[in-house]
This record gives C-alpha cells, structure tokens and sequence, in this order.
C-alpha cells in the first residue's frame, strides 16, 4: 500500500467505520447521512481502519449535499490530538457529486492554515463537518468515496506533442478582446520601464524595487498585478508583431512574481490568491510555457513555471477554492476561474488530471449557467445587474464555448454563448452605444460631426422581460428612431445599483437620459457612491432613506397593442414605501407620459423627502419653460419638450465647493465629467408626479434657445 498514491475506501459495502449523532444508510455502494433540527453544526466521522493508518499527505472524499436550506461551510479534514486539520469549503454545490479534499503541499491548504507545508501525519479518522440548517424536511449527506493521500503530488509538467495552435488561436483571440490596450501598454513599458494601470496612468517602476511605486494604494492596481496583465500584454504584443524582446520581458516579469509571491509568501495575500486574478494569472502561465518552449528557453524556468501552471490548476480545481473571495458560488469570478481551468486541460492533454479538470470545468460553469442565466425569446440575460459584466461574461462564454469546441464535448454552451451575443446586440442603440447600467463603464458620447442619428427601425419593437426585469422600446419618430429602456433587475445584489425603475432614452443620435454609469469598485468613496444612489438615476427617490438593492424587490410588467404600450413596474426597495412607475405611449411618434407615485407603509419616510430626479446626458441643455424644461444638445436640431407641473425643483450640475458630486457621469475607471440633473419635489402631502417627453415644437421662436 505504500507504493500507492492512495488508499482508498468505497464503493462501500458495510457501514463499518461511520459514527456521528445522525442517521446512516447504505444503498448501491453509496454511505447516506441524514440530518434535521436546528442544531447549527453536524459532524460525521469514518474512522480508518488499522491496517491503514499509514503516514499520509492529504485526505480526498466525494460527497453531494442535499435538502439544505442554507450552508454557510463545509469542512473535511482529520482529527488529531490538537483539534480538528481541516480545510473549509464555504460555496457548496448541492445536489451535485464534487470532490472535496486537499494535500499538505496544496495551495488551498496554505492559504488556510499558514505557510508551512505540513509532513506526512499518521490519522485514524477522516471527518467531515457542517455549519448549515437542513430544510425543514431534513437533509442529507451522501458519501461515495474517502480516500488518504500517501504520497505528494507531482508538480512537473512536460512539453507535449500535442498540437498548440488551435488553442493559442482561441486564448489570443479572446484575450485581444478582453485586454484591448496590449499594444500601447506594452509599448509603454518596454520604452519606459514604468508600469500601466487603468485610466491610461503610469506608475513610476524604480529599477531596485521589486513592485511599481504606488502598487499598493489602488486595489485594482494590486488586482492586475497579481492577475499578470502586463507580461499577458506583452505576450499580446509579441504575437502580433513577432518580436521575441516582449516576450522575454513578459519572462522576467512571471519569475519576478513567482519569486515575490509563489515561492515565498506574498503580504497582500488577498490579491495574490484572489479567485479571479488567479485565473487570469493562469492564462499568462499558459501562454508563457508555449512562447518558452518555441523559444528553446532553459530548463530551469520551465520547472519553475510548469510546477506553478499544475499547482495553479490544482487550486482552480478545488471546491475550497470556487468563487474563494465571494459570498456565494454563483459568481462571475467563478466563470473565469472554470475557463481557466478548461484551458488548462486543454493546453496539457497528457498530464495526468487533464480529464478531471476538464470534466470539472465543464460541469461546474453549465451549473453557472443554470443559475445566472435568464434564458427568454431568444435571449440569454446575465442576471448581475449590468451590462457591461454582460459583455464580458458573454465573452468568457464564447471563450468556454470555443474551448469545447476544440474536443468531443456535449454541451449548449456555445447555444447559450450565442443568446447572449444576442440580447448584448438588442440592448445596444442605434450609435452602437448600450446603457449604462450597474457598474458598467460609459463611453463617452459622440460628438459634433460624430453623431448618427440612425436609421429608423425596420420594425418598431416593444419588449418586457419580466423574470429578468427589463422594458426595451423601439419606436420611430419622423423617420428617427428612438429607445427607451426601463431597468427592473433583482435576482443579484452582485453590482447592483439603486436603479429600480430607473430609465434610460436614446433619440437622433443623443442619449438624453442616462445612467450614471460606474467609476471604481471602492464604493463607499464619495464619487462611487452617488454614482450608485438613486439620487443619481432617472427615477422616484427618497433622500436620507435606506434603499436595499436585495433580491426580488422589483416587479415590471406590460403590454403593446396596435402601436400603443403601456409599461408598470413597482419596487419596494424603501422597506416603509412602495414606489411605482407607468410608462405609456406610441412606437410611431415619440409622446411618452409617466407617472410616478409612492404609497406610504408608515410615518417613518416623510413626503417632505420625495424626490423625483432626470439625469442628464453629456451635452444636454436644459432650459426653463412655463409648464417644464426645453432639452436640447448644440449638435442637433433637435429639442425635447420635458412636460411637468411646477413643482419645486432645482437644477445641480457638477460637484459643489467641498467637490461632493450633485451631476457628474462616470467615464471609465476613476474618470468622470461633470452633467446636469433636474431633482423636482411635490406640493406639500402630495407623493406622485404626472409628466411627459415629447419631441418640441420650435416653430415658435419663443421656445427656442437664444
């Protein structure tokens, strides 16, 4: 048994060994444990028997959990006389069979209990626990194998004759997409020494410091530093011009991480072994063994990096380790951590674990997409709030899709790839530009000569989504088209903004209504945090009230008949008010009406805090009228007339005197400009606004602008 790398227990044929306060069954080699209660904790244990208990290196099961309303970890170690070895496994699949374990040399096991790589330990038990609450139906615990580690894992990693083109073909091709500034990032750092980050910044790069000066300080910079973007831009690079200096240079770049931050261990360990810059990293990993095998470099190097590409794997593999840094599984992270692990497969056919990782990667990003995906009319819809991780979620699917594509492999991913291809064209104007929505960056608007107006659509369209939670409407005006869309997402709080029932409108080439848009994932700083408030959106608002961006607070519905549509839609976002919204028109000719109302539950929201606010896009004039406000744009003809009763309002634009934000737009990371926004209060005891967007009359030479 020694020289097995394993000693391994089940099928199983008795119950010989299990224990625990819970209820055991045995059926078709399967151990199943059933639980209930409220007890907050459950343990079962297997105790091995005698002539087993070798020294070992790691322990393995394979489980599946079901019926458990919620589990807050998992952990499967071995009891020793100082307490319970363990790893913890917090983003459980239920229903599913998973593989769950880990060896003392793994990454998941340093990461969780310290730096020193533990020796072989003798055991007597392999225990698995559970912090949940079963349903109140009970819930079970299913065993189908326990297995001991008896030896360390190999690391290395050999070249293969296998054929690497195809595959290179699919990771550049996607990584040209997703990291489109490769050639100036890399042009700039082979100039200059100095290294890129975001927002078209440079950090300063001393020649005897081992990271850039100021790496520290932004937590996106850390995050693409460890992520490995620049030596991936390199590489980039290096493909596209056939130069070898880049390409040695993205070398020297991956040995400085590994001495920094594989072989000792990184302070920031956080962004270090953050679940999707760990993939990301693994991406360069991969990229780098080819160019390293094509350009003969030495030995060492390629111990070195096939050690980190297999531990990498390994990590990306382990349940312990899906979606680490988030608090559920069903994660975008997680997709780029399986498509890492699918190229892993891909690119080391002949490593031992190939098939397992792929089938693994397989199997856990169709389950991804079973719980974020909205599938409806033709449409795949990322359910987290925005469509810009839209974009990019919708290219890792194609990713995966066009790495199955590569094998023999069933599966709809490359379908459902292709639906989201198909909702990201529908929810995009005639420009070519989309909303906003979420922590989505804007681009900026076109301007003067730039502006298309478009042409009118062929055939005028209303669309409500209401599982998803969107209203998309296409109309035309004059032989103009124009869209309006009304945002109802609430099955994430992942990138949520305060945006229910919030609306954008595109027409003759302006976007006259807009979202804010995003500036940086530090949320609780002053620009982040407007550009995420209601305050910020086209919509009902209450000021200094708690607004929760929870699941299933939003409802939206409608209908069109004969070119007449009507949308609804209701939010009870403000635990003590329910705000609602109806929308009606035309899809011939542009005359919306609205009208926007809160019911108070309680006394605890004063109407006095009601606010009704229009969020203006860049470039929009907004002039005072008798019954409401002339929108306009210096490069059109074009003015809207927006109709609303006198009430109290207020103009704000840009940031005040202490440069806290009343109407700015984000513009990119860390970027933004100032716009203008209208915040209009009802008469007093009133909580409800009637008002209307249509196109202005400027025959009338009073109306128009001087």
């Amino acid at each position: 048994m020694l020289n097995e790398p394993y000693c391994t227990f089940g099928p199983f044929d008795s119950l010989a060994g299990f224990n625990g306060r819970s209820d055991f069954s045995l059926s078709d080699g399967i151990v199943t444990t059933g639980f209930s209660g409220r007890e907050g904790s459950y343990v079962i244990n297997f105790d091995v028997p005698e002539p087993a208990r070798a020294s070992v290196v790691g322990v393995h099961g394979c489980i599946c959990l079901s019926g458990w309303k919620n589990i807050q970890y998992i952990a499967i170690g071995y009891s020793k006389p100082l307490g319970f070895k363990h790893i913890k496994i917090k983003n459980t699949r239920q229903d599913a069979w998973v593989s769950v374990g880990f060896s003392h040399q793994d990454i998941i096991w340093l990461l969780q209990n310290g730096t020193e790589k533990s020796d072989a330990t003798e055991i007597k038990n392999i225990r698995l626990f559970i912090k949940g609450e079963p349903a109140d139906s009970g819930a079970t615990l299913q065993v189908r194998q326990l297995k001991l580690q008896l030896q360390a894992h190999d690391n290395r990693l050999q070249p293969s004759d296998a054929e690497s083109g195809p595959l290179l073909d699919v990771l550049y091709k996607h990584l040209n997409h997703a990291l489109r500034n490769y050639e100036a990032n890399a042009k700039a750092y082979m100039q200059t020494g100095d290294y890129p980050v975001p927002g078209n910044q440079m950090l300063v790069w001393p020649k005897d410091w081992a990271q850039p000066e100021g790496l520290e300080q932004v937590s996106t910079y850390r995050a693409i530093w460890h992520a490995q973007h620049l030596p991936i831009n390199l590489l980039q690079y290096a493909r596209q011009t056939g130069q070898s200096g880049p390409v040695f240079a993205a070398k020297t770049l991956i040995e400085n991480w590994l001495d920094q931050s594989f072989y000792k261990t990184d302070v920031d360990v956080k962004y270090a072994w953050y679940d999707h810059g760990t993939a990301e990293r693994q991406l360069a990993f991969i990229l780098m063994w080819f160019s390293a095998i094509d350009l003969q470099m030495e030995q060492r190097f390629l111990e070195r990096l096939g050690d980190a590409i297999v531990q990498h794997a390994r990590l990306l593999d382990s349940e312990a380790f899906y979606a680490y840094h988030q608090p559920l599984r069903y994660h975008n992270h997680a997709w780029f951590q399986d498509a890492a692990l699918i190229a892993s497969a891909l690119a080391f056919p002949g490593h031992a674990l190939s098939q397992a990782w792929l089938d693994n990667g397989v199997s856990r990003f169709e389950d991804q997409l079973d719980k974020l995906i909205i599938r409806d009319s033709g449409f795949a819809i990322f359910v987290e709030n925005s469509i810009g991780y839209h974009h990019g979620v919708q290219r890792i699917a194609e990713f995966i899709g066009q790495l199955t594509s590569l094998i023999d492999c069933e599966t709809e991913i490359p379908i459902v790839a292709n639906e989201l291809v198909a909702w990201s064209d529908f929810l995009r104007y005639p420009d070519g530009r989309a909303p906003s929505q979420g922590d989505t960056f804007r681009l900026p608007p076109r301007t003067g000569g730039d502006i298309r107006s478009g042409k009118p659509w062929d055939t005028p369209s209303f669309t409500i989504l209401p599982k998803a939670g969107y209203a998309v409407v296409k109309g035309n005006h004059d032989g103009k088209p124009w869209m309006l869309c009304m945002f109802a997402t609430s099955l994430s709080n992942t990138h949520k903004h305060e945006d229910n029932l919030s609306i954008t409108f595109w027409f003759d080439g302006v976007e006259w209504l807009i979202d804010p848009s995003f500036y940086s994932h530090e949320y609780q700083q002053p620009i982040a945090a407007y550009l995420r408030s209601a305050q910020a959106h086209n919509n009902l608002y209450l000021r200094g009230t708690n607004y929760s961006t929870g699941q299933k607070l939003v409802e939206i519905a409608g209908s069109c008949k004969s070119d007449e549509f009507s949308i609804v839609g209701s939010h009870q976002a403000y635990s003590s008010s329910t705000i609602s919204r109806t929308i009606s028109g035309r899809l011939d000719r542009l005359e919306l009406s609205v009208v926007d109302e809160l019911t108070n539950k309680s006394l605890a929201s004063p109407l006095s805090d009601v606010r009704l606010a229009f969020h203006f896009g860049e470039g929009v004039a907004v002039d005072v009228l008798p019954d409401g406000y002339q929108l306009s744009h210096p490069s059109r003809d074009t003015s809207l007339l927006l109709k609303i009763i006198p009430y109290q309002s207020q103009l704000l634009q840009g940031s005040d005197s202490a440069g806290i934000p009343l109407s700015i737009v984000g513009h990119g990371f860390q970027q933004q400009m100032p716009t203008v926004s209208l915040e209009a209060a009802p008469p007093d005891g009133e909580a409800s606004f009637t008002w209307s967007l249509s196109v202005m009359d400027c025959s009338n030479e009073k109306l128009k602008k001087t």
